[in-house]
């Protein structure tokens, strides 16, 4: 059953997180909050604002979290992560710097990693299915998904 089926919440937070590519490999960020997340990695990015697209979101997000000017490149998937609070819609982007020098704000550290060394890094549960997905092959920086996701 899908969570937004079993009763625990009808409300969605649209996320949208950047894969930042430099040449192969991909930059990931450890969070610091929330508690029950910290120490944890992820792609970097947030929640969107009202009135604001996925790819607006993305710049604002990047540029509040590490200082850097990034562009959105095109949609690599989309997944939905149910928690005990609800439902978080995550759109990951292919994105690449444009200019800055990155210095964190929101996370203790940051790594530029082998797309296929990811599996030693411990994810944040809504960034899992699409780290398991780039592992097995099925989403690629140069084929991605299509518009429609697993659920």
């Amino acid at each position: 059953m899908h969570c937004l089926e079993s009763g625990s919440s009808e409300f969605i937070f649209k996320v949208a997180a950047a894969v930042i590519t430099n040449g192969s490999k991909l930059l990931v960020t450890r969070r610091i909050k929330p508690t029950e997340l910290a120490g944890l990695w992820e792609f970097p990015g947030g929640k969107v604002k009202v009135g604001e697209s996925l790819s607006q979101c993305l710049v604002r997000e990047i540029r509040e979290e590490l200082s850097l000017s990034i562009e959105v490149k095109e949609l690599l998937g989309t997944f939905v992560h149910c928690t005990d609070r609800g439902a978080i819609e995550i759109n990951f982007f292919h994105a690449s710097i444009t200019d800055g020098i990155l210095e964190l704000h929101d996370h203790s550290d940051y790594s530029w990693a082998d797309p296929e060394k990811l599996a030693g890094y411990e994810f944040a549960p809504a960034d899992r299915r699409f780290v398991d997905c780039l592992l097995k092959g099925e989403i690629s920086l140069d084929q991605p998904f299509s518009r429609q996701q697993r659920k």
